[in-house]
């Protein structure tokens, strides 16, 4: 059944106005005034100390700062900030305060300002040349050089390719970037902070066919059973393999909290995982199936490889290795980073990739359950998934809410769902004592207010992020015994 995108957008707006959080005009921080102390003598290359001046500034808990051509916040927890080696020109500071508790975005504010140029004559951007353009290979080096008119008088060279979030800078007109990734590129460059100038270039493949080493089985019976009943995520598995005797223990461990399966890191930013070894996923793999516990591996899907095909290979590399036949595509924030178009022509080419190579794999995806507060191309992702995994992280709010809501909002894709509840704290304000009230009453209260949104819409399994291991902020020992105890009623179909 396919999707009504017009009733889901109708659908969207109702929901988004429903959720508003009203705030209580008495604890809404607002910002006065920004103060910026020796405005007059602010010179490129210098220094910016200011200080944001706020109303019911009891209520603030932290401050977020950029100028203009930064294009994203920073964080301070004082309202007296310095910024370094500024750059010259009209520049726009923007700032806001968050509310406590909880953090929550109040209006930004802004002030216009001048910062004088150390150079005399404005600096021209005349060329960019790439050397050895036509040898460019993914994995390799980008030297280039700005050619500028007046070139004695400049101070600092701006850079960055597109998929960068913000420029990096440099004192020399000649600039190495190392590790470059494949496919079409433009690179931009600024002199003095004056205007932009760019240039497009093609980054080659190391790899011209790629074919999996191992072929992955089409597994047999239900294609979903690994996704059934009760899960947790693993992180940091060496934390947990590393331990004398550590995958015995916590395979023992499982079975105790009643867990159907366990969903495994094994891909990160940069291909394997950095946090464990390939063995240790190995082991982990055969000792589970050994005790009737699947193993689904899980993985960051990043949108800032220039190559989607690229990052497609580390999952059919991988799952050939563990002789896998499921796999979780994690979608995070990095995916609305451009505009939406471009992210579809990026899921469009990643799942035409994943699809030819691993066409018996049973594919879930991750991601926030708050489907209409983030442009994604969820309609192409949702089309090449089996089942969906909403991350339902209540963080201040009521935790079997946030739940109701999330299998509400991710309904519209008429797939089978996984619910993912926090187990962790130490972010975005929370606190153990918190979150462990908040997680026990999801434990108590599933049966008896959840149990007709579930079996309505197919929430098939609950999994909880995550396992935890050493010094993680995550599922402490009253989580474990309310886990223990919890025979959550899900669809059986």
């Amino acid at each position: 059944m396919g999707i009504n995108w017009n009733k889901f957008s109708n659908w969207i707006t109702s929901i988004w106005k429903k959720d508003q959080d009203p705030i209580p005009v008495n604890r809404i921080p607002k910002i006065i005034d920004i103060i910026i102390h020796g405005e007059e003598n602010l010179v490129a290359g210098g220094d910016l100390n200011f200080e944001i001046i706020t109303e019911n500034s009891d209520k603030v808990a932290s401050y977020s700062y950029k100028l203009n051509g930064m294009n994203i916040y920073e964080w301070s927890p004082s309202n007296k900030i310095k910024m370094t080696n500024i750059l010259a020109g009209n520049r726009t500071l923007y700032v806001f305060p968050h509310r406590v508790p909880p953090i929550v975005k109040c209006s930004e504010y802004s002030k216009k300002f001048v910062v004088k140029s150390k150079v005399e004559k404005i600096p021209v951007i005349k060329d960019i040349i790439i050397h050895d353009e036509e040898n460019l290979v993914a994995g390799g080096d980008l030297n280039f050089e700005i050619i500028t008119e007046n070139s004695d008088n400049v101070y600092l060279y701006g850079y960055k390719l597109n998929g960068m979030d913000k420029y990096k800078w440099s004192t020399s007109n000649k600039i190495k970037m190392t590790d470059i990734l494949a496919g079409k590129r433009t690179l931009y460059v600024s002199a003095e902070n004056n205007s932009e100038y760019s240039k497009k270039f093609v980054v080659k493949s190391k790899v011209e066919v790629i074919v999996p080493p191992i072929v992955v089985p089409p597994r047999e019976g239900d294609k979903l059973a690994d996704f059934r009943g009760k899960s947790s995520y693993i992180y940091y598995l060496n934390n947990v393999y590393l331990e004398e005797n550590g995958i015995n223990n916590t395979i023992k461990w499982l079975k105790e909290m009643n867990m159907q399966s366990v969903f495994l890191r094994i891909i990160g930013k940069n291909g394997w995982s950095a946090t464990q070894s390939k063995q240790a996923a190995k082991d982990l793999v055969k000792y589970c199936n050994d005790e009737d516990i699947a193993v689904v591996p899980w993985g960051y899907l990043y949108q800032n490889w220039e190559n989607p095909e690229q990052y497609g290979e580390y999952i059919i590399d991988y799952l050939g290795e563990l002789g896998a036949n499921t796999f979780i595509h994690n979608l995070e924030r990095e995916w609305e980073d451009d505009p939406l178009t471009i992210e579809k022509e990026y899921a469009e080419r990643y799942w035409k990739h994943i699809k030819k190579y691993l066409p018996n794999v049973c594919h879930g995806l991750s991601s926030f359950w708050k489907v209409d507060s983030h442009p994604l191309a969820w309609d192409i992702h949702a089309q090449n998934v089996d089942i969906i995994l909403p991350q339902a992280y209540w963080y201040h709010k009521d935790s079997v809410e946030t739940i109701q809501r999330a299998i509400e909002q991710n309904s519209i894709f008429n797939l089978p769902l996984n619910i993912t509840i926090q187990n962790y704290w130490n972010e975005a304000g929370t606190v153990e004592s918190e979150i462990t009230k908040d997680f026990k009453q999801v434990c108590d209260r599933w049966n008896a207010d959840l149990k007709d949104i579930v079996l309505k819409n197919k929430v098939i399994g609950i999994g909880q992020w995550h396992l935890g291991g050493k010094g993680a902020s995550a599922f402490n020992e009253e989580m474990e015994e309310a886990w223990r105890k919890f025979n959550p009623i899900l669809y059986k179909g």
